[in-house]
């Protein structure tokens, strides 16, 4: 059925004499009792004016509601009889036009429409649009009682936010915001009631009124603010709304109100302005510790230590749903600080010599865990003080790991911050884990901060301090704790998801040290895990983004082994999961950016097997998503980084197709935004190797356009930039193998600026590099392509300096290498190049031997069947590329090349004879 609340609308201070005027206290008794009997009589249903009532369907204090049908528009409305409307004098009439005419001009698809008002015999009525829907707490329950998904309340809960908020923007708080006014159709679309008629902005335009006591008490108690069940007259601003909203969503959450009512009236308000209400993970199963948060800091009583707008509390509702972290946090960290100071003045000191303040604080409350903790193992006669002060210290600890952490990720120029925040929070976990036994809520605790540390420390993200052998620890820490946890409970949900996030983050940070058959097991690991997790726990509040998450790391391992078939494969499945998830989670920013990056990654692999076009589009659908999440979060840094990394993408698409101008500019948009995060962070070891990768893009387009100082240039600070980077991370394989790319760059520019012997030097030692790197049992596409890119550079070099027999053998090590390097890796056509370029380099050594006059006529006679034999073998490798449909040789390698340089040897032989 529905319900439409009827609390009154335009209330101001009472007490002036108009009031009392409007209200009829002047009148003579016979007459002020006649007009109380005509507000309080029933209209009959029926036509009343230009309005057929059909039905009642809700009554209160100030006014009936009536399903009804308008005569023009044969429209079905709802419309709202005044039962004070009959004492209405002209400027309270003209007060709730105004509030009416604010109210219908409020446009938004979750705020019931206001189509007018007019007056019928006297009384004022309002037409309103027609919501066939539920109360939304009649709603949060199906029609066999159960409770709908976390993720169906959450996502009604932020769409009534968006109207609340688009009517604070137009200067209206609504002020008596509860379940009731709000109704819930059967698509789950909630629409809000009865807007705007609590208060419009003021004169003077300020949203904010001070209310007494007659106003005071407008809103329905059980969802009133402190300050609107006050004693003393109190500042209302659009705050009290965000309480209002902090209460509806408690009651989603446990199917109750925040402050108990049982007791009475008076007892509920005193509750209201006094107590702090119980999280609502303490009143229901299956509330997290975010939504405790979240709804903790609506609730405060200090209109302060609230959201400051909807438009904040929406925004923490929308991270949640995304599986980011949230903002809200406990009571203030410095708050908590200066309290625990006062009382423990003696176990503060520390040096305060320390990188930012933040930091400060994270060592101070680190050593202050240590401290009280050895203080309770040498007092135990005082082991309820030390408990007591242990947990004050470990919350305050927690806030750290979490939640100052939370705020600094996405901050560039805080990566000193996480350096100091991982050196103590890791000698606080380890002494926590030790004394942990089995509590579980300490045990999820401690693997949860080992995850958020081993990420600082390692993974190939923004902030990253670039320890992989600390990272490594520190999941593999996590893990054991994980399995401490299932020993009691195999079947426990969280422990399980905690295992596997332990076994991504193992997984990537393997990666980074290039053991990928290692890597791969640890991703294999997780998805069997999520696998379980699924059967488990078929509903989850959060998207399921890890096993999509761990076949996009897989697919990146068989695109780096060179088998591109089964990583285009994981990328569909990962895309497809995606797909299918959206929309259950409309407002998860995290599905929609992996599907950026999925589409991103599918390009730049269809690219390097040649398929220009496929890869433009699959590149254009990353850049339309990723442009939408940044119009929508301007302010993230890492939807900044995501942008930039586009822009490459699609310049790297237009250098293919040579098309120079649209490259250089794609990459100077790229490198205007890495440029600014870089500098604003240098310690950032992702953003210092994003501006690196840049400067070579530019070095690309200067080499293909044939400005080699200008290439050489951008390469040797590219390699300045990338070289400092591995010597900050000598455990990482990719950055080694990073460093090796842009080396065989500066030795090619050298060789081509005609500083051979410097190119030789450094490409020799480059080879030595990447042998170093090469493992057997594993091999890599990109190191294998930079080897023999190297192992050509080398020889032209040494041809250049006529070092003939030094560029032979080079050229034979070069052609054996490629002629392997394609078995290894058939769907990349790069390596079939490299054995044309290679068979047909040795024919141009060979033919200049045999046409050089000075060589005795059998040395020359033998290098020239040898150089037609090489120019054969170029021919069929030229036909092979054209018969496979691949992108054509360089007219030197042509087919018809060969025909006419065999045809060189044979000339010149016949002269011999």
């Amino acid at each position: 059925m529905n319900r439409f609340d009827d609390n009154a609308a335009g209330h101001r201070e009472v007490g002036s004499s108009a009031d009392l005027a409007g209200f009829g206290f002047d009148l003579p008794d016979h007459a002020w009792l006649s007009r109380v009997h005509h507000a309080e009589r029933n209209a009959e249903l029926g036509w009343i004016g230009p309005y057929e009532l059909l039905e009642e369907i809700g009554r209160g204090a100030q006014g009936i509601v009536y399903r009804a049908r308008q005569r023009t528009t044969q429209r079905q409305i709802a419309l709202k009889r005044l039962i004070a409307g009959s004492f209405a004098n002209p400027e309270s009439r003209a007060r709730f036009d105004r509030e009416v005419r604010i109210a219908a001009e409020l446009n938004h698809p979750n705020i019931v429409t206001v189509y007018g008002a007019d007056i019928v015999d006297g009384v004022p009525n309002l037409a309103m649009e027609w919501i066939n829907g539920l109360p939304l707490d009649r709603w949060a329950r199906t029609h066999d009682g159960a409770v709908r998904s976390m993720g169906d309340l959450l996502r009604a809960f932020g769409r009534i936010c968006d109207a609340v908020q688009h009517a604070h923007q137009h200067g209206v708080i609504h002020r008596d915001l509860k379940p009731s006014n709000i109704l819930v159709t059967p698509d789950g679309e909630p629409h809000v009631l009865d807007f705007g008629l609590a208060r419009a902005v003021d004169p003077d335009g300020s949203i904010a009124t001070t209310l007494t006591a007659t106003e005071q008490m407008l809103g329905t108690p059980a969802y009133a603010s402190p300050e609107q069940v006050g004693s003393e007259p109190a500042i209302v601003d659009t705050r009290t709304d965000v309480y209002s909203l902090g209460a509806i969503l408690f009651q989603l959450l446990t199917g109750r109100t925040p402050h108990d009512s049982s007791g009475g009236l008076a007892r509920l308000l005193d509750s209201i302005r006094h107590d702090d209400p119980t999280a609502p993970s303490h009143v229901a199963t299956g509330v997290v510790r975010e939504l405790d948060l979240i709804t903790l800091k609506a609730l405060a009583r200090d209109p302060g230590q609230r959201y400051q707008s909807v438009d904040a509390l929406r925004s923490d509702v929308s991270r949640f749903l995304s599986g980011e972290p949230v903002l809200a946090h406990p009571p203030r960290f410095t708050y908590q600080v200066r309290k625990l100071i006062r009382r423990h003045r003696t176990a503060t000191a520390f040096s305060a010599a320390i990188v930012l303040l933040v930091a400060g604080m994270a060592a101070l409350a680190f050593v202050m865990a240590l401290r009280i903790a050895d203080q309770r193992d040498r007092a135990i006669r005082a082991e309820s003080t030390a408990e007591r002060r242990f947990k004050e210290v470990r919350g305050l600890a927690r806030a750290m790991i979490f939640d100052v952490h939370e705020h600094l990720a996405p901050i560039v120029g805080a990566t000193e911050a996480r350096r100091a925040l991982v050196t103590t929070g890791l000698e606080y976990l380890d002494r926590l884990g030790r004394e942990a036994g089995d509590d579980p809520v300490l045990l999820a605790e401690i693997a949860e901060g080992y995850h958020r540390l081993g990420a600082v420390q390692g993974l190939r993200t923004m902030g990253s301090l670039g320890d992989l052998a600390g990272a490594r620890q520190s999941f593999e820490k996590m893990q054991s704790i994980c399995r401490t946890m299932l020993e009691s409970d195999p079947d426990d949900v969280r422990a399980l998801n905690l295992l596997a996030g332990s076994y991504r983050g193992l997984g990537d940070v393997l990666t980074l040290m290039g053991l990928r058959a290692d890597a791969i097991a640890s991703y294999q690991s997780q998805i069997d895990i999520h696998t379980r997790v699924a059967i488990l726990d078929p509903h989850p509040a959060k998207p399921r983004r890890h096993a999509y998450v761990a076949r996009i790391q897989m697919a990146k391992q068989h695109r780096a082994a060179g088998d591109a078939d089964s990583a285009i494969k994981l990328y569909n499945l990962a895309a497809a999961d995606i797909h299918q998830q959206i929309p259950l989670y409309p407002d998860n920013t995290d599905l929609r950016r992996d599907l950026a990056l999925i589409r991103a990654l599918e390009s730049e692999l269809l690219l390097q097997t040649q398929h220009i076009d496929e890869a433009e589009a699959a590149s254009r659908e990353a850049m339309n998503v990723t442009q939408m999440l940044v119009s929508r979060h301007p302010e993230n840094n890492q939807f900044q980084r995501d942008l930039a990394l586009r822009h490459q993408e699609m310049a790297d698409i237009a250098l293919a197709r040579k098309d120079y101008p649209v490259a250089l500019g794609s990459y100077r948009q790229c490198l205007a935004i890495l440029a600014r995060l870089a500098a604003a962070d240098p310690a950032d070891t992702v953003a210092q190797r994003d501006l690196s990768i840049t400067h070579e893009k530019f070095g690309d387009v200067a080499r293909e356009q044939g400005d080699g100082a200008a290439a050489l240039a951008e390469y040797e600070l590219a390699m300045q930039i990338t070289s400092a980077l591995a010597d900050a991370q000598p455990d990482s394989v990719a950055q080694k193998l990073d460093l090796c790319m842009i080396r065989t760059k500066v030795g090619g520019a050298r060789a081509q600026q005609g500083q051979n012997g410097s190119a030789i030097e450094l490409i020799q030692d480059n080879l030595a590099r990447l042998d170093e790197l090469t493992d057997p049992d594993s091999p890599d596409v990109d190191r294998s392509n930079t080897r023999l890119q190297s192992l050509q550079l080398l020889a032209d070099a040494q041809l250049a300096m006529d070092r003939r027999e030094e560029a032979e053998a080079t050229l034979i090590q070069y052609y054996e290498s490629a002629t392997a390097d394609a078995k290894h890796f058939p769907d990349h056509d790069w390596f079939v190049h490299h054995i044309g370029a290679a068979t047909g380099k040795l024919g141009e050594l060979h033919e200049a031997i045999g046409v050089d006059a000075t060589q005795p006529a059998d040395t020359r006679r033998d290098a020239l069947n040898t150089a037609e034999n090489w120019y054969q073998r170029c021919k069929e490798v030229a036909n092979k590329i054209m018969q496979d449909e691949s992108t054509p040789p360089d007219d030197t390698r042509s087919s018809k090349a060969c025909d006419e340089a065999i045809a060189r040897c044979k000339a010149a032989l016949a002269g011999l004879h």
